[in-house]
C-alpha cells in the first residue's frame, strides 16, 4: 500500500503523489501554471513544486515545454533582463486554453469513476449509464 498522508511529509522539493501519476498529468499542470501569466522554465517548475508535482529537473520540464510550444498550446519568447542573463518565458495560446479546459473535464470525469460505488454494487443498467456519461466527457 501507499501512504495516503505523505503530503504532509514531503520535502521541498518531493512529489506528493506517485511518479506514474505525476507523468501523466505533466503536461496539464505546466498548462495550468502559465493560465494566467507567462513564466519562465524555472518559474514554472516553482510553481509545479508548490502544487504538489516536485521540482521537475530541466531535463524533464524542457522538451515538455518544446512539445507543446510545438504544438501550439504554448508560445514562448525571449526576455532580456536587467540584470543577468535572458530567459525564455512561456505563455498559454487560445489552443492551450481550450486543450488545458477540456483536460480538466477528463481529469474530473476520471476522479468521479474513482470515486464512484463499485459497478457490482450497482444495478446494471446505472452502471452502464455511468460507464457511458464518463466515456462521453473523455472523448468530448
Amino acid at each position: 500500500m501507499f501512504d495516503t498522508n505523505k503530503s504532509a511529509h514531503r520535502t521541498a522539493d518531493a512529489a506528493c503523489w506517485p511518479a506514474l501519476w505525476i507523468r501523466a498529468a505533466m503536461r496539464t499542470a505546466i498548462l495550468q501554471t502559465v493560465e494566467h501569466e507567462p513564466l519562465h522554465g524555472y518559474g514554472i517548475a516553482l510553481a509545479l513544486e508548490a502544487d504538489g508535482f516536485g521540482r521537475p529537473k530541466g531535463g524533464s520540464l524542457y522538451p515538455i515545454l518544446d512539445e507543446l510550444t510545438e504544438g501550439g498550446w504554448l508560445t514562448s519568447q525571449w526576455e532580456e533582463a536587467s540584470s543577468g542573463p535572458g530567459r525564455k518565458v512561456y505563455a498559454l495560446t487560445d489552443a492551450g486554453q481550450s486543450r488545458l479546459r477540456g483536460e480538466r473535464e477528463q481529469w474530473n470525469a476520471l476522479a468521479v469513476a474513482l470515486h464512484a460505488a463499485p459497478a457490482a454494487e450497482k444495478a446494471p443498467e446505472t452502471a452502464r449509464k455511468d460507464q457511458a456519461s464518463w466515456l462521453a466527457a473523455i472523448n468530448h
